[in-house]
């Protein structure tokens, strides 16, 4: 009893020892902690201000009411070129930092060969089989691969900042150019009926001049000012289509016609930005969080840059063999009834071109193996 009792005692100081020699290794990190920082900012305001925490949170395209701009902006969303491949970058950066995270734990490389010579002077062949499993693990005792492993999260995140950046852009893009669709409408329903206007007053003046009450002077002059509104037709209606195109891009599709929502006179005023928005709403700004990632992605590199500077420590392991013909071994471990068939077994295994499977180290292994575990089955028999 004492026995057992001095036997666990020794096991848990050995497990205590490598709990603390790991904790002292992975306690160790080179290179300088990123540190926000810290700007004089009043905790307060000097009045009374109200919260718009409410206002800051909703879409804001929401405000102006028009279904049609609200799904034009959910449409390019969904299908805009580069916000997909904003998105696949933020899958490149979550591989990349389970890439950084592998090296944290144990390598395992293994393989496996084989090859058959036939001789000449025989009719027999032989078979060579060889397999190696090799296991390797580095100790991270200057913390490079943790300062790696964040550097490569804080990329990671910088990518979603970048993806939340484009998509703000995208939507204020998308809600300008539809705002500015609806401007050009007007601008051309005014031309068209500035050239009507010009129109009738051209027949009016023709009339007058066919009469003798004006010149041809003023006959000209009224020509000049209708082919003047109908330039002004062709104007707005190239700047028609070059905006749907625009807007189409932004959509991510073929162009093609702009289903129109409300006038713009029935379009809600972007509002002012209110006072007393606190200063902390500067934090969520996507191009602001996306530079800080990155300088703290840049901090910890300079950690992993410093750890190079001293010696890392591996510990591998090897395992390999190398035989001919391991059917007939294991063939013949199956029909082993009694110890002194072993004796049997290993002329089965010499005649059946076993002997080098014998003389190779990880061969004697998988034979004592064997030869226990039958030897321990015909005992219990």
């Amino acid at each position: 009893m004492q026995n057992k009792t001095n036997h666990i005692k020794s096991g848990f100081r050995l497990w205590l020892k490598v709990l603390l020699f790991a904790g002292l290794m992975y306690s160790c990190k080179m290179g300088p902690n990123y540190l926000r920082t810290s700007q004089p900012l009043p905790e307060t305001y000097s009045q009374i201000l109200p919260a718009y925490t409410v206002i800051v949170n909703t879409p804001w395209w929401e405000l102006f009411g028009d279904t049609v701009l609200i799904n034009l902006i959910n449409e390019g969303l969904e299908n805009n070129k580069q916000s997909k491949t904003a998105l696949e970058r933020i899958e490149e950066a979550r591989l990349a930092h389970r890439i950084v995270r592998a090296d944290l734990y144990p390598k395992i490389n293994y393989g496996v060969g084989g090859s058959s010579t036939a001789s000449t002077g025989s009719s027999s062949i032989s078979n060579d089989y060889k397999g190696v499993v090799d296991v390797a693990y580095t100790f991270d005792i200057w913390g490079r691969v943790s300062r790696l492993e964040e550097a490569a999260v804080e990329e990671y995140l910088a990518t979603e900042e970048a993806y939340r950046g484009l998509q703000l852009m995208l939507v204020s893009d998308i809600a300008g150019a539809y705002i500015t669709l609806r401007d050009i409408d007007n601008r051309l329903l005014i031309s068209e009926k500035t050239a009507e206007t010009w129109k009738a007053n051209l027949d009016i003046v023709t009339a007058r001049q066919r009469a003798g009450f004006v010149s041809e002077v003023d006959l000209n002059m009224a020509k000049i000012q209708l082919l003047e509104a109908q330039t002004a037709i062709q104007s707005f209606t190239r700047l028609q289509r070059q905006m749907e195109n625009a807007i189409c891009l932004l959509l991510g599709k073929t162009p093609e016609p702009i289903t129109r929502g409300l006038k713009l006179q029935e379009q809600l005023a972007v509002p002012e930005i209110p006072v007393g928005l606190p200063s902390y709403l500067l934090d969520r700004r996507p191009d602001v969080l996306e530079a800080e990632r990155k300088l703290h992605a840049q901090t910890a590199r300079i950690g992993a840059a410093e750890a190079l500077r001293y010696p890392q420590f591996t510990i591998s392991a090897d395992l390999g063999m190398s035989f001919v013909n391991p059917v007939n071994g294991f063939a013949a471990l199956g029909a082993v009834k009694s110890p002194e068939s072993l004796v049997v077994v290993a002329q089965h295994l010499a005649v059946g071109g076993g002997d080098e499977f014998f003389m190779h180290p990880a061969g004697k292994i998988i034979i004592l193996h064997g030869v226990a575990e039958q030897v321990g089955q015909i005992a219990s028999r």
